[in-house]
């Protein structure tokens, strides 16, 4: 016959449970480790230094190029920083381009539906603005919804190359070849408003306190320009140039991407909205 519940309850509150589990360990004492067989790294690479990040964003290492801006020293400089996986398993890289390995050019609105399509145009654009010769060169062009401009990117696709082939050797996934500044912009998405507007994206030089500027114009949402220009001065001063070589109106708004080491008293601090790069690459 079985035993009513209102008999066992009293007698299972009564036991002190607590005494007959083993003890947990307190927080400070439990270890965080990466699983040995899932792993996600990030590469910086710009014309000075190739730098890695862990999954939480911390610089695990940095690779100085022998010959700075020269395509020869990045691909040693991307083999020095590529992760060695303790086991097989999922492990996935992405790698961040910045300057001068990574170009930008907003082009115009052309009745094309995909961006694929806009790629002749790309080239065409990439080689009248004398950067060479477009064969060389992996294009990436943002989908903006019809009828509005694009804003395409391209790196070199040598570099592509390269690291395509030593993830395969290593047995590394690669996730993603990425421009800096469609990143940077694609990760603060929800923190710029349309309207007239200046996106900047800064890049540290080899020089504290010296960056590589990449200047994106945007009217209500349709990219109007793009320059890019060493700031070593006064922010709005790159920013005057640029508007001008742009043809650009003055911006209601300014958004400026940067590593937590810049002057934020280097900009006209009434229209200039200040955001995180999401890299913090040694100096």
């Amino acid at each position: 016959m079985p035993v009513p519940w209102s008999r066992i309850a009293p007698g299972l509150r009564a036991v002190n449970w607590r005494r007959l589990l083993p003890a947990r360990p307190e927080q400070s004492e439990r270890p965080v480790q990466q699983a040995a067989w899932w792993s996600q790294s990030t590469v910086w690479l710009d014309g000075h230094r190739a730098c890695r990040f862990s999954a939480a964003g911390q610089a695990e290492a940095v690779f100085p190029l022998a010959s700075p801006y020269e395509i020869s020293a990045a691909l040693p400089a991307l083999d020095a920083m590529l992760p060695n996986p303790q086991r097989p398993g999922v492990h996935r890289l992405r790698l961040l381009v910045g300057a001068p390995f990574a170009c930008y050019f907003a082009l115009p609105w052309r009745a094309l539906p995909r961006p694929v399509d806009w790629l002749p145009l790309a080239r065409m654009q990439f080689v009248q603005g004398g950067v060479g010769g477009a064969e060389s060169w992996r294009f990436d062009i943002q989908d903006n919804g019809w009828g509005r401009p694009r804003l395409a990117a391209a790196v070199p696709e040598l570099l592509c190359e390269h690291l395509t082939r030593l993830c395969r050797q290593h047995k590394i996934s690669l996730h993603a070849v990425e421009p800096a500044y469609t990143y940077a912009v694609a990760q603060h998405r929800r923190h710029i408003a349309d309207g007239e507007i200046v996106v900047v994206e800064l890049e540290e030089m080899e020089t504290r306190g010296a960056y590589v500027a990449n200047i994106g114009f945007r009217s209500h949402g349709h990219w109007s320009g793009f320059v890019t220009l060493p700031a070593v001065d006064s922010l709005d001063a790159v920013l005057r140039d640029a508007a001008s070589l742009c043809d650009a109106p003055p911006p209601e708004r300014i958004y400026i991407i940067a590593p937590a080491s810049a002057d934020r008293r280097a900009a006209d601090a009434s229209r200039t909205h200040w955001l995180q790069a999401p890299w913090d690459v040694p100096v």
